[in-house]
C-alpha cells in the first residue's frame, strides 16, 4: 500500500496517495515508512498541524528518527516566520 502511494503521489495525485498512505497505516500502525510519507505529504501541502501530529506519532515510535526531528524543526520555523509576517 505505501508503494501505490509513492506511485500516485509520483504521478501527481497527492489525494490518493495520502489514501493508500493511510490504508497502510491502518494495516500497521508502526509502519514508520508509511507514516513518514504521509507527514512529508501532509507538510508539502501545508497541513502543519497533520502534519506535526504525524511526525510526533513517528518520534514517539522511533525517537531518533533524524528525518522526523528535522521536519518539526522545520514546521517550527514555518510556523514562527508566519507569526512574525515573515515569509518562510
Amino acid at each position: 500500500l505505501n508503494n501505490l502511494g509513492a506511485i500516485r503521489g509520483r504521478k501527481g495525485d497527492p489525494q490518493g496517495a495520502l489514501g493508500y498512505y493511510e490504508a497502510a497505516i491502518r494495516a500497521d500502525p508502526g509502519y514508520l515508512l508509511a507514516r513518514g510519507n504521509r507527514a512529508s505529504l501532509l507538510l508539502r501541502a501545508g497541513h502543519l498541524d497533520a502534519a506535526r501530529r504525524e511526525y510526533q506519532t513517528i518520534l514517539s515510535i522511533f525517537p531518533r528518527d533524524p528525518e522526523a526531528q528535522a521536519a518539526l524543526g522545520e514546521i517550527q520555523r514555518i510556523v514562527t516566520a508566519g507569526s512574525l509576517g515573515q515569509r518562510p
